[in-house]
């Protein structure tokens, strides 16, 4: 069995829960497995994968010591990295959950808004027919009234008018017979 691929699987797979909990144990297991290997492999309990040829760094204690040290700040590093981006997406899905919240009050509040207006529209057409009709009658009632008054005044226009042509024509008739006379 190849540790190496077993040790960076278990630092991914830990990795995904520290973005969950910030705490130190995740990257605490990553080291503790990653100094068990070297340790296994500085006793040769497991056999040692050597990347570059001809170099047995991994027999020196000092060399297990410094990669253990730099481990633990670099496996520190990650988590504490993936820790606080992790805490700045909660905070802003936070911020935009309340955004949301805020977003979906007033989409109620102008669905309300429109309910009432609607209603009040309604009403305001409504009483507005109502005026329209009381007016178009107030306007026929009107116009049949002035339409008789200007029956009344041409029938007296017309007497009027004839009873001045009879007075023209009584006043030359009395003239004639003036003149005949």
């Amino acid at each position: 069995m190849d540790w190496s691929y077993f040790l960076s699987d278990y630092i991914g797979f830990i990795s995904a829960f520290i973005a969950k909990k910030k705490d130190n144990s995740s990257w605490c297991n990553c080291l503790f497995f990653y100094a068990c290997l070297l340790t296994l492999e500085f006793f040769e309990i497991i056999p040692h994968r050597a990347f570059f040829s001809g170099v047995n760094l991994y027999r020196s204690p000092g060399f297990v010591i410094t990669q253990i040290v730099i481990c633990a700040a670099v496996f520190y590093f990650i988590a504490d990295s993936i820790g606080f981006f992790s805490e700045m997406l909660r905070q802003r899905q936070r911020q935009l959950l309340k955004e949301k919240q805020k977003v979906i009050e007033a989409y109620e509040k102008i669905e309300d808004s429109k309910k009432v207006l609607e209603v009040k529209v309604k009403a305001r057409t409504k009483e507005l027919e109502e005026l329209t009709e009381k007016q178009e009658s107030l306007i026929n009632s009107r116009t049949e009234e002035l339409t008789e008054k200007v029956e009344e005044l041409e029938k007296f226009q017309k007497i009027a008018v004839g009873r001045e042509l009879k007075m023209i024509e009584l006043k030359e008739e009395i003239k004639r017979l003036e003149e005949q006379g």
